[in-house]
Order: C-alpha cells, then structure tokens, then sequence
C-alpha cells in the first residue's frame, strides 16, 4: 500500500476532511491533498509522525517503510518480527513499550530537525502553487504568508535572484516543452526580477488562468509565445495591455527524476 493510500483510507475512516487532518497536523489543506494525489511522495519523518498519531490506525514504522526511509528489506522484516513481538506481550509490558517506541519516534524527529535545520544553510523555504490565486500580487506588500493552502519547498538562495518574493509554481502542460519545461516541473518565479524581451514568465489574461509563456515585445504588440510548435502564440495589442498580468520571471528551473 503507498502513502496516499494510506492516507485518504485512514482518513475517511476517521471521518476527517482533508482541511480538518491538515489542521491537526500543522500543515496546509493543500498539502494533504497533494499527499492523496501522489504529487507528495515523501513528507519529512515529522511530518509523518504526527500523521501516525492523527490517523492512529497506522504505525510510524509504516510510514517510513512506504515513504523509503528504511534502509532494506532485512530492516522491514525486523520492523514487522518486531511488531509480532509486540502482540504477544501482556497489556502493561506493550503499552510500557509502546511508550518508548513513541519516545525514540520523538527522538528521532527532532535529530531530523535538527539535521535538516544544519543542512538548511543558504536554503529558504518558498511556497508553491499549483494555481495562483487571482489576487496574488496585489498591493504592496508580500502575499506569500496570506495563503495557508500551499506546500513548501527547499530552494538554494542562489537560485531565487535575491528576491524575497520569489514562489515556486508546479508545471502543467506540455506548451514549453521545447524551452526544456516539462509538466511536473517546479519552476521558481521572481516577481521582482525585471524582464526583457524573450524572457519567459508566468503571466494571466483577466478572465483566464495563469501559464508559463516567452514574452515577446514588439512595437505595440506583446506575444506570448508558447515554446511548443503545437501551439499558436497569443497576441496582445495595444489597447488590451491593461488584461495582461505578469506574476514575475522564471529564474530557475527544478526536476526530480523520482
């Protein structure tokens, strides 16, 4: 059985939403459901620790198994002896260890806190969208902390442009392709990175949905160009400027091969 799996089933059985189990465990609506899409493979160990006390149903030992922290067959096996053991021992003696598993988990979560805390020199945290809400950038300030609906990830700062504001965007389609973005993709978004003819931004058209597209300025005409032959460039004049929204510059793009 996979994590997501794990997850939808142990939450339905509890009769929890997915905004009433991210509440519990500290993290955002949406990163739950990402979780029970698959788009999430594998939370921090705390992370699923606190899912194996809100779900209850689910060992943590299980969750590290599916999510790939056990180093191997022999270490499942002896995971799986262990729990076996367990079963077979009286009332006190299971809860009284039960309780040290629960402090070793405990344990074990804070020394990846802390490792991850050493290994996070010259990382920032950055959300990232799947959907850009409408009103994302407006005003003057920051917008980032207004939403609590996104996952976060670990980007090198040499990769944000300095930008403070800088957000990660999930890729969807395949309209870039020939620019090497590929759906699946997380792409890092500058909005205070200024930019020229050719670049490629994330951009919306009142009305519609954001994409990723190469601005083209020529005379009185802005051409989003595609970077896939399939698609035609859409063009905008003069007078239907004021439509376009330019959320920021792609400044970096990331994989995983996973």
């Amino acid at each position: 059985m996979d994590l997501k799996t794990i997850v939808r089933r142990g939450r339905l059985e509890l009769g929890l939403s997915a905004r009433a189990l991210a509440q519990t465990i500290g993290v955002s609506h949406s990163y739950i459901s990402q979780i029970e899409r698959g788009v999430i493979k594998r939370p921090s160990p705390m992370v699923l620790k606190r899912l194996a006390e809100a779900l209850q149903g689910v060992p943590y030992w299980e969750f590290l198994k599916v999510c790939g922290y056990t180093c191997g067959t022999e270490d499942d096996e002896r995971g799986e002896m262990a729990v076996e053991a367990i079963g077979r021992l009286g009332d006190n003696r299971r809860r009284m260890l039960a309780k040290r598993l629960w402090e070793v988990a405990a344990e074990l979560s804070h020394a990846d806190a802390a490792l991850e805390s050493a290994g996070a020199r010259g990382y920032r945290r950055v959300p990232v969208f799947t959907t850009i809400p409408a009103s994302f950038g407006a005003g003057s300030q920051a917008v980032i902390l207004e939403y609590d609906e996104f996952e976060t990830t670990r980007i090198h700062e040499s990769k944000l442009n300095g930008d403070e504001e800088a957000f990660a965007l999930r890729v969807k389609g395949n309209s870039m392709v020939e620019a090497g973005i590929l759906e699946g993709d997380l792409v890092v978004v500058s909005p205070n990175t200024p930019y020229r003819s050719g670049d490629i931004c994330v951009v919306r058209i009142s009305g519609g949905e954001h994409s990723i597209k190469r601005i083209v300025l020529q005379d009185d005409l802005v051409i989003l160009q595609p970077c896939n032959s399939s698609y035609e460039p859409i063009v905008i004049e003069e007078g239907s400027k004021e439509d376009l929204h330019v959320y920021g510059k792609v400044v970096h793009v990331e994989r995983s091969l996973l």
